[in-house]
């Protein structure tokens, strides 16, 4: 009698711990990846070939739970095509159901941002539109992928950001 109870005993510990452990894994895969915005972008550096900037992202968590990111590896296109490549320098705690600002590193070849602005400025465009997406790496969670997209402004010295497009009238020449 006293063998099948330890018997029990130990199989009811064994499942308790696995089903805690399902739980738990339950539990992670309900988790929504933080949004990301671009809340702003300063050059940082930059050489004939590339440029380094320092971007400041807005995080938002919408789990009833602190997110910890230890990492977080995106990819940046502007108007829809390949822009930068950048990671995450330090961890970040993002409260539950609130923000927290990232600081983050990139680097893009030179001509593309050249390419992007000269495309904007003819189309008379105030705001140039981007999408970040990448993975946040979570403690305790594992991976998880984010898209987001937004605009920043065109740095063109002819648009009209109210409209989004030129403010010249019909005669006038682009700067």
């Amino acid at each position: 009698m006293r063998l099948i109870r330890g018997f029990w005993t130990k199989a009811m510990r064994q499942g308790g711990l696995m089903l805690a452990c399902l739980v738990l894994a339950s539990c992670s895969s309900l988790l929504k990846a933080p949004e990301v915005d671009v809340a702003s972008i300063e050059l940082a550096g930059f050489n004939l070939s590339e440029q380094r900037f320092a971007l400041v992202l807005d995080l938002r968590n919408p789990n009833p739970v602190e997110l910890s990111l230890r990492r977080l590896d995106f990819s940046v296109e502007l108007d829809g095509r390949p822009f930068a490549q950048g990671h995450s320098v330090q961890p970040v705690r993002v409260p539950a159901n609130g923000t927290a600002q990232l600081d983050v590193q990139a680097v893009s070849r030179l001509t593309t941002l050249l390419e992007r602005l000269r495309a904007a400025r003819s189309d008379g465009r105030a705001r140039l539109f981007y999408r970040i997406f990448g993975s946040a790496e979570l403690d305790g969670v594992g991976t998880l992928p984010f898209d987001r997209q937004g605009s920043v402004p065109s740095w063109c010295a002819n648009c009209d950001p109210a409209r989004g497009r030129s403010g010249s009238s019909k005669g006038d020449k682009p700067l």
